[in-house]
């Protein structure tokens, strides 16, 4: 296996096309063709679904994206180590998030680091809970920030709060019910209702959607992928939605009210227990 493989692979997994994909890496189409066989030969695996008229990834070929991607930016950043002028080694740090408002909350602590730590690199990954475990688990990532769940944790990953907060209701600014400024599930059973797909959420947050959910037609319910959409809908008048107190947006035309049956939520860095322990110890005084 080799960078120009993956490379390769990337360009088709963009494109969904032999043919862009050849064009966009300068080189012809049985070129590419060539690279992806001997790659999926090599990895035992296909990683395309391919015929004369579409070009789709397989579940092997998505799960294949990241591990690609980190490759192709391990070996870069070892040929810089050594075409660098300057003796000083690069601090790197890999860093997930599971959407990107919470990549918005980190921008300071980034800034506070980049003070504090000589040839600062941040490396940034966005994935879902789930994901954001394995990239932890296998390496790929050193940290990431999300709520903790109930579920049990590995033995070798740790979990560090930094701060409790709650769930609250959000909706249009020109909605009557939000001129109360606590608002009960008794208030809230009748309006239309937008939900995150509880793969995305933590076990407490799931459990509590569900309950919202119970007797309401499938009518006046929707679901979405992110907090991000769940506002966006929000903010056109499709119905309210629930998000943690940090993630509302009060930039956009909607408002936010506390739950009297609201739930508080862990938010924290998940990390591996051989984590440099300085470095998380630096992060965590950063938020304080």
């Amino acid at each position: 296996m080799n960078t120009f493989q993956l490379e390769c692979f990337l360009a088709v997994a963009n494109t969904l096309s032999f043919a862009r994909a050849s064009e966009q890496m300068n080189i012809s189409q049985p070129a590419i063709t060539h690279q992806i066989k001997t790659l999926e030969e090599e990895l035992n695996t296909k990683l395309f679904k391919r015929s004369t008229r579409f070009v789709e990834l397989t579940q092997e070929g998505i799960s294949f994206i990241n591990d690609a991607k980190n490759i192709i930016a391990i070996s870069l950043q070892a040929k810089m180590k050594f075409n660098s002028d300057k003796e000083e080694a690069i601090n790197s740090l890999s860093i997930g998030c599971s959407n990107s408002i919470q990549l918005n909350s980190l921008k300071q602590v980034l800034e506070k680091l980049n003070k504090e730590i000589i040839n600062f690199h941040p490396k940034i990954t966005i994935q879902n809970r789930g994901q954001l475990f394995y990239l932890l688990e296998n390496g790929s990532i050193d940290l990431f920030f999300d709520h903790y769940d109930d579920n049990k944790l590995k033995d070798n990953i740790k979990y560090k709060e930094l701060y409790e907060e709650k769930l609250v209701c959000i909706g249009k600014d020109d909605n009557p019910l939000f001129n109360k400024e606590l608002l009960s599930i008794n208030d809230i059973k009748k309006e239309k209702m937008i939900f995150l797909d509880p793969m995305y959420l933590t076990s407490k947050m799931a459990k509590f959607q569900f309950k919202l959910i119970e007797n309401k037609s499938s009518l006046d319910c929707q679901f979405c992928s992110s907090f991000e959409i769940c506002s966006s809908l929000v903010e056109a008048g499709l119905g309210i939605s629930f998000v943690p107190e940090t993630f509302f947006d009060n930039s956009k035309n909607i408002i936010k009210r506390d739950l009297s049956d609201s739930i508080k939520l862990s938010y924290g860095i998940f990390y591996r227990k051989n984590a440099d322990d300085q470095l998380i110890k630096k992060i965590i005084k950063c938020f304080i």
